[in-house]
């Protein structure tokens, strides 16, 4: 086996090894080898395609099934947060998350990242156009409802949050009115918790990327035609990155949990919160999501 050959295998078995990893040893392995590469300085590739969110809406999972695609070389960690979290160590440091030019080039792939809290940082799109204009950017976007149920569930099981849903959102839906006016990214940074709600107004979280971006290098999805027409949707991910068609053997899910139904009541509530952002959101896309209008859990 060629040593280039070697490297493809070896990049592979990693991603496909990676998420059974303790965090703790991933972490100290992705800062070490970091670190070796930003010594040694070898140009090194910015992403093709970035994966901009959102947060409980299937990125880990898409990440994976594109970074198993023959064409498409890994990054060492699938959120890399450059762009709102760690600016300020420079782009030596973001670069040395992905595999040399001369490599990526000789072999014709091309590589990406996913950073699910990219969609909510209203200066990452400058950021990311100044620094990568022609990136593709791909936004996973979830039945809003569900999403901010399944964060919670999350975030309540590793006892990360006291409150049962319904005064959760009680709570964030009073806030929400009383700051309303203020600016919704504003709002976002004020809440005193983890705003379930908010984090799911697409329209106002899409805004400023579609200011910065034309409309072709993004590409918006629906959480739920990944989940249940994984392999047509995958297609459509495929031919948004000019990839050549190729499907893996199966489409393993990551990071599904199982938890108790929602109350209809809840349900009721978050619709009529939600339909007056996601009407916003159609219209801005021009495109009907389908998500929940009659109350009926999807």
């Amino acid at each position: 086996m060629s040593k280039s050959r070697r490297r493809i295998f070896f990049n592979k078995i990693t991603n496909v090894v990676k998420p059974y990893l303790p965090d703790s040893f991933k972490e100290i392995g992705v800062t070490k080898t970091v670190q070796v590469r930003t010594v040694i300085g070898k140009p090194r590739a910015l992403p093709d395609f970035i994966i901009i969110g959102a947060q409980r809406s299937g990125s880990t999972s898409l990440y994976n099934y594109l970074a198993a695609h023959p064409s498409v070389s890994p990054t060492l960690h699938k959120e890399i947060h450059f762009f709102d979290q760690y600016f300020d160590r420079g782009i030596e440091w973001y670069k040395a998350h992905f595999d040399s030019v001369d490599y990526v080039k000789s072999h014709n792939l091309i590589t990406g990242e996913a950073s699910p809290y990219y969609i909510l940082d209203q200066d990452v799109p400058e950021k990311i156009a100044r620094l990568i204009p022609r990136v593709k950017l791909i936004a996973l976007l979830r039945n809003p409802i569900n999403r901010a149920y399944s964060h919670h569930n999350t975030r309540y099981k590793y006892g990360e949050e006291s409150l049962i849903f319904e005064e959760a959102i009680k709570k964030e839906i009073d806030a929400f009115r009383r700051y309303n006016g203020n600016g919704y990214h504003a709002f976002l940074q004020s809440y005193e918790t983890i705003p379930y709600l908010s984090r799911c107004i697409y329209a106002d979280q899409l805004e400023p990327w579609m200011k910065v971006f034309p409309k072709e290098q993004l590409l918006v999805l629906r959480s739920e035609d990944l989940y249940m027409d994984t392999s047509n949707t995958y297609k459509e991910v495929l031919q948004f990155l000019n990839l050549p068609l190729w499907e893996p053997k199966n489409y393993p899910a990551h990071e599904r949990m199982q938890y108790a139904p929602m109350s209809m009541e809840a349900r009721k509530q978050l619709i009529e919160f939600f339909t007056p952002h996601n009407e916003r959101l159609y219209k801005m896309l021009d495109r009907d999501m389908r998500w929940d209008r009659r109350g009926a859990p999807r």
